[in-house]
Parts: structure tokens; C-alpha cells; sequence
């Protein structure tokens, strides 16, 4: 059985709205620092806007009232740990669960360039029937951002095909 060397969601929660939430997992032996890692939701395949020209400056996100494209603070995931990342508010997460989750969307994460906003206004953000939801890592100066893990559901419409993209 091969060793995972990276974080990995493992899970999502959709519905109900107000619990929306991802966990995501350490399952190496060292601690992660999390500084530059980032986490997205806004392909926008339409318009060509995709998160892996964060590096250019622009067509990064797809800008949308329900997308977010956001760094996560400076800390780290401990070794074999995990965290759980509310797509709401640690308040509505709360509420529906009963505790509070390790990071909230709306109020831990950065946006990925100072100054913008990188979180949409919307309530809610994850599409219940389809969505792409991102892991990445980029260094803040790399021409290009790393993979670290993807989900997709529904169906491809938002998926990301990066055959022709350089590195």
C-alpha cells in the first residue's frame, strides 16, 4: 500500500446549508504549514478563468456571488491530524453542529491577493449537484501552483483539464 505524501480531503458535507464543511488531512508523518495553501471553489471554464493563473494576476477566480478562492492562515496541520473547514460561518457551523469547526471561510482564510476580496457574498457556496473544489499550493512567486487535491461532482462542467497548461 503506498504512503500518501500530501493533504487530501476527506470529506464533504453539502447539505445542510448552514453545515456546509470540508475535511481536509494530514496523513504524513511531519506537520504541514498551511501558509501556502490555498482552497477554491471558482473554476469558471466559460470565461477561462481558472485558479492555476493565480501566479499571472489575473483570470484567477471566476469573481461569482458563490465562489471563493482563499489563502489559508499561517498554521500547521499536525502530522496524521485533520481540520475541519466550515464553507459558512463558524457560527452557522456551530448552530448546526454543535461545536465549532477548526476554520471558517468567511472568517479565518485571506484572500489571495491583499486588498481584494476573494469570497463571494452569497450565503452558501458549494453546489449541491455539481461543483470543483480545489486544494492547491503555490509559493507566492513560482510560475505555477501545485495540485494537491481536487474533488469534482455532478458531472465535468466545471471540471479543470490542465493537459495543455505549462508545468
Amino acid at each position: 500500500q503506498a504512503q500518501i505524501d500530501h493533504l487530501v480531503f476527506t470529506e464533504v458535507v453539502l447539505q445542510p446549508s448552514d453545515g456546509e464543511y470540508v475535511r481536509i488531512e494530514n496523513p504524513t508523518g511531519a506537520p504541514v504549514n498551511l501558509a501556502d495553501y490555498y482552497l477554491t471553489d471558482a473554476t469558471d471554464p466559460a470565461h477561462g478563468k481558472y485558479y492555476y493563473n493565480l501566479p499571472s494576476g489575473t483570470d484567477y477566480w471566476s469573481g461569482g456571488s458563490t465562489d471563493f478562492i482563499v489563502r489559508f492562515p499561517d498554521q500547521n496541520l499536525a502530522a496524521n491530524s485533520a481540520l475541519v473547514v466550515s464553507i459558512t460561518s463558524s457560527t452557522s457551523y456551530q448552530n448546526t453542529y454543535g461545536h465549532a469547526p477548526d476554520l471558517a471561510l468567511k472568517e479565518d482564510f485571506l484572500p489571495v491577493v491583499a486588498g481584494q476580496t476573494t469570497i463571494g457574498a452569497a450565503p452558501y457556496f458549494l453546489d449541491n449537484t455539481l461543483e470543483t473544489l480545489v486544494l492547491f499550493h503555490w509559493d507566492g512567486s513560482s510560475s505555477i501552483v501545485q495540485d494537491v487535491d481536487y474533488l469534482l461532482w455532478g458531472d465535468t462542467t466545471y471540471a479543470v483539464d490542465k493537459t495543455d497548461v505549462a508545468g
